[in-house]
């Protein structure tokens, strides 16, 4: 609420400042995300083609209500959603227009920015996705824990993710300032974009021409 009260107050100022911790996040801290990720990635697959990866998300005697194409779809659905409707050109048009290495409008340029955006968007995002599910699932479905991140404790500190203490610890991470304001941005687009498509739509409607 600090952060969004600022903002209101002196959005100039706010500004500059979310610029400068962007650059001072790309500039020093870019190998440590990337890092994370590729961990991620690794991850992912080495259970999925593993032992691991026949464990059930759920009792032994438990069998899947949809197949293998339902649950992509769904999936794919949920994971892309209005992202990708506008982030599937938008993004790889912003690369193209101001990469982040080289001169902007050039085939460098447009190489780079189908690269950066198969990286956003391709397996290392769905790792992301998965890593999360699988953590989800298992200790809720299989476990029958809260269907919460902090059931992913409960091998470490046991029946103590009932109190308040593991509510804080995970709550930490989510309520950080980086967090808040990637979300915060994200449903501005998602705002704008969802705009764009219902004045798109009343250009066919006479009455409601003015957008």
């Amino acid at each position: 609420m600090l952060i969004v009260g600022f903002a209101v107050l002196d959005p100039a100022q706010t500004e500059q400042i979310f610029k400068k911790a962007q650059a001072l996040i790309v500039a020093h801290l870019s190998w440590y995300y990337v890092l994370i990720v590729a961990i991620i990635v690794f991850s992912v697959v080495v259970v999925s083609f593993s032992k691991y990866g026949d464990i059930k998300l759920g009792p032994d005697h438990a069998e899947p209500d949809y197949s293998y194409l339902s649950w992509f779809a769904m999936l794919f659905s949920a994971g892309m959603g209005i992202g990708l409707m506008f982030f599937g050109v938008a993004e790889p048009v912003m690369h193209f227009l101001s990469p982040p290495v080289g001169n902007p409008d050039t085939v460098a340029a447009a190489r780079e920015a189908m690269t950066l955006t198969f990286f956003h968007w391709g397996l290392h995002a769905w790792s992301i996705y998965a890593i999360v599910a699988l953590i989800l699932a298992y200790f809720s479905f299989r476990h029958n824990l809260p269907l919460t991140l902090r059931s992913a404790l409960f091998p470490i500190i046991g029946e103590k993710i009932y109190g308040p203490g593991a509510m804080r610890l995970i709550s930490l991470p989510l309520s950080a300032p980086y967090v808040v304001w990637q979300l915060h941005w994200a449903l501005g687009y998602y705002k704008l974009t969802l705009v764009f498509i219902t004045c798109l739509g009343s250009r066919w409607i006479p009455r409601y021409r003015s957008c």
